[in-house]
């Protein structure tokens, strides 16, 4: 079932017309719109903060849409700009690492020394991935913690999928070659 915003008519008269209901269309969308920029972002603050950017472009470049696709395809690509542009603009990949394994390796085994031996591993891991180049750690965090494929990081950065694989190659050689030490 198509909405009212889908139907050719309605587009034809959102073309055609300068007084796009944009408000509108991005209350409808801004749920569709946050899922889609915490799957890429995984931080419910910058995602938020990416959907309100996208809502004040929207309505600040209204003008600009040119009606060659729906408007909420528009939004989507102004938010897919947005976050990446984000990944750009961040300088310091946080490692989004999940402490609560060492939580329940504890209280399972209530063995305290697997405890602190885990608690250094984790200190260790997190040092040397801080150590890898910007470029290498960007893509081991989308590949390892974000489950993002080789092709949706080379779309992403815009480099071919051969870089990828060996970015991310290089940075597990790096983090071994940093463990075992």
């Amino acid at each position: 079932m198509k909405s009212e915003i889908d139907t050719p008519e309605r587009v034809e008269t959102i073309f055609n017309n300068s007084d796009i209901e944009w408000e509108n269309i991005f209350l409808k969308e801004r749920e569709k719109l946050f899922a889609f920029v915490f799957k890429k972002l995984k931080r419910t603050s910058e995602s938020e903060d990416v959907v309100q950017q996208v809502y004040t472009l929207v309505m600040k470049n209204s003008h600009n849409f040119c009606g060659n696709s729906k408007p909420e395809t528009w939004m989507f690509g102004i938010a897919n700009n947005l976050t990446k542009k984000f990944y750009r603009d961040d300088r310091r990949m946080e490692t989004n690492c999940d402490d609560s394994y060492i939580t329940d390796l504890c209280d399972s085994t209530n063995d305290c020394s697997r405890k602190v031996e885990a608690e250094l591993m984790l200190k260790r891991t997190k040092e040397a991935i801080d150590k890898l180049p910007e470029k290498m750690r960007y893509v081991l965090s989308k590949f390892a913690y974000d489950g993002y494929s080789y092709d949706e990081i080379a779309e992403d950065l815009g480099v071919p999928v051969g870089t990828v694989r060996s970015r991310l190659s290089r940075a597990r050689a790096m983090l071994q070659d940093h463990l075992d030490r």
